[in-house]
């Protein structure tokens, strides 16, 4: 495309021709998560309290391609949410309630359509749907380190109408992803580390409902 060239002929030829636009930082990370086979994520996650307070909870979250993940929310007095999917079902098990939601893979997907990206995380991470079909890109700010991703829900969701996704100029790297709703600041995670294609059990990915716990269907 940017080849040298003298002949009068390859000249029209080229500028008659359309040139290829680049992807945009939002096609280029969903060109890579649809090549992806696996990930692991240690995230932080911050949300505002009272008097200029922040909650700290922690996530331990891996995927498999192409439907299998789990999650591991560590939220203090609130009590740890595990959540798997087993490829078929959405396994979500509240440890201090002492209830296991469960779902149809195929329910969640549609209702993530249909309502929109109600948890951000999730969003960016489900293989189902490109961030392009969720979001759509609002600005980019960019600086010699980092690039800033300004997203807006397509369909409104309740819980926030923007997220900004930091990423490193160097590989496209998720450095943080905050939620804002009507421009106050709703939560922040914060990627400690990030790895692709990471070897991982699929025994992870299996959920045995505890005895003595409730279990609720959702459709």
């Amino acid at each position: 495309m940017n080849t040298f060239v003298s002949s009068l002929l390859c000249v029209y030829f080229l500028a008659a021709s359309p040139i290829p636009a680049e992807p945009t930082i939002i096609e280029q990370l969903d060109q890579e998560r649809e090549s992806l086979r696996s990930l692991r994520i240690i995230a932080e996650i911050e949300t505002p309290k009272p008097n200029g307070r922040k909650g700290h909870f922690s996530q331990h979250f891996t995927f498999k391609s192409p439907r299998l993940y789990r999650s591991e929310l560590k939220m203090g007095i609130e009590g740890d949410v595990l959540t798997v999917s087993d490829g078929d079902y959405i396994w979500s098990y509240q440890k201090k309630r002492r209830v296991v939601y469960v779902q149809p893979y195929v329910s969640a997907m549609r209702n993530l359509k249909r309502y929109g990206p109600l948890d951000p995380i999730t969003a960016l991470t489900s293989p189902d749907f490109s961030i392009s079909e969720l979001y759509t890109l609002e600005r980019t700010v960019t600086s010699d380190t980092v690039i800033e991703c300004v997203l807006r829900p397509k369909i409104s969701v309740p819980n926030y109408d923007l997220l900004v996704l930091t990423l490193s100029v160097k590989g496209l790297r998720p450095l943080s992803a905050e939620t804002f709703k009507r421009g106050r600041w709703v939560a922040r995670v914060i990627f400690r580390k990030y790895e692709k294609n990471v070897t991982l059990n699929n025994r992870d990915f299996v959920f045995v409902p505890p005895r003595d716990v409730k279990i609720r269907s959702l459709k």
